[in-house]
């Protein structure tokens, strides 16, 4: 191997690839040449803090960053990372600084480029800025298409245009990419797609016959097979672009299935264990009748199938946020414990604790996590039966590192149709009024494939941090600092990570 180039695809699936892999030559090719593993995620396994990790090798829990955007926030568009929290620490960076020529397209959240050994091009997370490359005079060889700008949140009536804008980004994004591939010089290239997770999160439905609101035969019933399919051709067009000598990595930051279809509100259930505070002091209680309010809307709502209609009204209610989090009727100095934010309507959460509180009211706060772990794996649904938590540890038990803080006290994780809610005055367990809206959720388990390498493996599964080092050992690349993932390959060098 004389390069190598890393294929980063958001949200792509093991088991997606796995039930379609008779439509994957290309994908299977590389698999029956190489070693193709899943991949664990970061906790939670959002986009932000697993791209990062990706890059840097370091776990939520030591560069600190959890923050995830919400398609379902207005102000989704106006969501922003420093890119400082990891510029100049990539894989990409250090292999640049130890004279290796490098090619990176469209790193998420890398925005602007900025100098390397080579050549850097990234967009705008959102709206408001326009796809740079670095450097400036490669452009005019090479047009930039647009990068970045996730900027499509579809109804039913713009979903057509919507896959086929989706495709046709994709299409752009790999014709550039493969140019410039062919046109430069480099020993290590990374390309960066986002387009797969967007179809996903919004098309799940339509292709999945036992998701409850499946809409029966439509003509977007394979889009997410197409996608599959037409990543398959993207594959097989950037190595053939990058030459036979290529070592191939394709990694995802995640995987991908049907997002929770039940909800779980644990503010409902810290309430009734006397553990949350309502400001509602009676049923008469304006705060009490705008919350039955907003929960018995929401349920309408979704037994009608009004969703669409829902959100463009929604933008007109003040303090819509706040109202959706339940926060106009919770107090946290009241309270000894609160479902936290963190991790959004996904079956990944947690509590936070107030350990003032306890202190005041004599509590032990080693006891109370102890009962509040109890009381989440004891979950189950009053309608079937079943059994809710995978899950349920001390932070300090999930995670090492520097930035503990960033997690709530108690994490979790329940089985894949549940998701975290936070409203009030309300049943344990009811449907996730957004469903219809975004019906694709995120799963632990992404892709690692590694081909064209004459390299072994080490026999365990990888993770998200352990990709910044295995791709400098496969360059020759020592890593400068100690991080938390280790490298892939049996008998190298970058093994200084930890489990």
């Amino acid at each position: 191997m004389k390069r190598l180039l890393v294929i980063g695809i958001d949200g792509m699936d093991p088991r997606l690839i796995d039930r379609w892999e008779g439509d994957l030559p290309n994908l299977a090719s590389l698999t029956a040449k190489g070693s193709r593993r899943v991949l664990r995620s970061a906790f939670p396994p959002d986009s932000v803090p697993s791209w990062i990790t990706i890059y840097t090798g370091e776990s939520p829990v030591n560069h600190g960053v959890l923050e995830s955007f919400n398609y379902l926030d207005k102000n989704f568009k106006q969501f922003r990372i420093d890119e400082g929290v990891f510029r100049e620490r990539t894989f990409w960076d250090i292999a640049s600084r130890a004279g290796k020529k490098v090619c990176v397209i469209n790193p998420f959240l890398a925005y602007p480029p900025w100098e390397v050994n080579g050549c850097m091009v990234s967009g705008p997370v959102f709206e408001g800025g326009e796809a740079k490359i670095f450097p400036g005079d490669i452009a005019a060889r090479h047009p930039l298409p647009p990068l970045g700008g996730i900027v499509d949140f579809p109804t039913r009536k713009t979903l057509a245009g919507f896959v086929e804008r989706t495709e046709s980004l994709t299409r752009q994004l790999a014709e550039f990419s493969a140019g410039l591939l062919g046109d430069l010089e480099w020993d290590l290239a990374f390309v960066c797609f986002l387009t797969l997770d967007r179809t996903q999160h919004f098309l799940w439905r339509f292709g999945d016959p036992e998701d409850p609101t499946y809409p029966g035969p439509t003509p977007y019933e394979e889009t997410i097979k197409r996608a599959y399919r037409q990543f398959d051709t993207v594959v097989g067009d950037l190595a053939a672009a990058s030459g036979s000598d290529t070592g191939i990595l394709i990694v995802s930051d995640h995987g991908h299935g049907r997002r929770c279809t039940r909800v779980v509100n644990f503010n409902e259930l810290m309430r009734r264990r006397g553990w949350l505070v309502s400001k509602a002091r009676s049923r008469f209680d304006h705060r009490y009748l705008l919350e039955r309010a907003k929960n018995a809307t929401l349920q309408f709502v979704y037994d009608h199938n009004l969703e669409d209609w829902m959100f463009r009204v929604a933008r007109f209610i003040p303090n819509r946020k706040a109202l959706k989090k339940s926060a106009h009727i919770v107090s946290w100095g009241e309270n000894l414990a609160q479902a936290s934010y963190f991790a959004g309507t996904n079956p990944f959460g947690g509590i936070e604790v107030n350990r003032e509180r306890l202190k005041s009211e004599g509590v032990d706060y080693e006891d109370f996590r102890d009962t509040l772990i109890r009381e989440i794996l004891a979950l189950e649904d009053p309608d079937t039966g079943k059994r809710i938590t995978r899950w349920a540890r001390r932070r300090e038990d999930v995670h090492k590192g520097k930035r503990l803080d960033v997690y709530p006290d108690v994490l979790f994780e329940m089985e894949e149709d549940y998701g975290v809610n936070w409203a009030l005055h309300t049943d344990l367990v009811t449907n996730n009024p957004t469903h219809r809206k975004i019906s694709g959720g995120h799963a632990m388990e992404g892709v690692f494939l590694l081909s064209g390498v004459d390299a072994d493996l080490q026999d365990r599964q990888p993770a998200v941090q352990d990709i910044a080092p295995t791709v400098l050992d496969l360059l020759g690349v020592e890593f400068e600092s100690d991080v938390d993932g280790r490298s892939l390959l049996v008998g190298t060098r970058n093994q200084s990570g930890a489990d």
